[in-house]
């Protein structure tokens, strides 16, 4: 395979997905960790990707958000480790707060299907939905402005909203999140609701899977800084979850459901 067909390749997988793995195309290219980081750092050079942690990820638009259902299927076991760990820290009879997204959704599930006695406060009409299959639960539904392309709403009458309630625990969901700016959403309008969301909670958790590092979206909702915790999967290398615990980001590692 010649060097541009190598490059080829490389672009051509990262339209169908956000990341690839140094390991990944080591055995594709049947060559050595040493030299695809080389092929890499020439593609970034030409402005073709930007390389992170292990591998590379696509140059994305600061503003382009994809829209839920394109979202649903990507890293399926990784979301499902994600909210089993980020169940894990729920107690019963707490008020927590759940954000709209593929993650958060895999959470809402876990809840409805096992602990009682709590009240769920959700910005996400299909949360809402699936909280209606649990009677014990009370459910809150904040309202505002629809945003279909992610089941949710925003804007300033959900704000207001939000300055009505305390909750005990927030999982707030992202689109990127990167050691230099923290995490990160496309929409000014989303990233004013999860941060009154923050101010709302006692216990501020951010679940993204890891393949959304590396990056940064337009809008920055929290930075790596104490007060927060990181739930992502058991692929985020070691070194960027000292990098984020060294800013103050307590980072939990969620491992595969068996």
């Amino acid at each position: 395979m010649l060097q541009e067909e190598r490059k080829n390749y490389v672009l051509t997988r990262l339209e169908t997905q956000p990341s690839i793995t140094v390991k990944e195309l080591s055995d594709t290219f049947q060559m050595s960790e040493v030299t695809v980081r080389k092929i890499l750092v020439q593609m970034e050079k030409e402005g073709l990707l930007k390389r992170s942690w292990g591998g590379a990820v696509r140059i994305t638009n600061a503003a382009y958000e994809a829209p839920y259902s394109d979202k649903e299927s990507r890293c399926l076991e990784e979301k499902r480790a994600i909210a089993k760990a980020a169940y894990d820290s729920i107690k019963d009879g707490e008020t927590i707060y759940i954000d709209c997204g593929t993650t958060s959704f895999e959470l809402i599930r876990l809840v409805v299907a096992g602990k009682k006695r709590l009240h769920v406060c959700t910005n996400a009409f299909n949360n809402l939905a699936e909280l209606r299959k649990a009677p014990g639960i009370q459910a809150i539904m904040i309202g505002g402005e629809l945003r279909p392309a992610i089941y949710s709403c925003v804007g300033p009458l959900a704000i207001q909203m939000l300055k009505m309630l305390v909750f005990d625990r927030a999982f707030v969901t992202g689109d990127h999140f990167s050691l230099e700016h923290g995490f990160s959403v496309s929409r000014l309008s989303d990233a004013e609701v999860k941060a009154a969301v923050f101010a709302a909670a006692k216990r501020k958790y951010i679940i993204m899977d890891s393949t959304k590092y590396g990056d940064d979206s337009m809008s920055i909702i929290a930075t790596p800084s104490d007060g927060y915790t990181l739930i992502t999967d058991w692929q985020l290398p070691e070194e960027v979850c000292h990098g984020f615990e060294k800013r103050g980001t307590r980072v939990v590692l969620a491992q595969a459901v068996e």
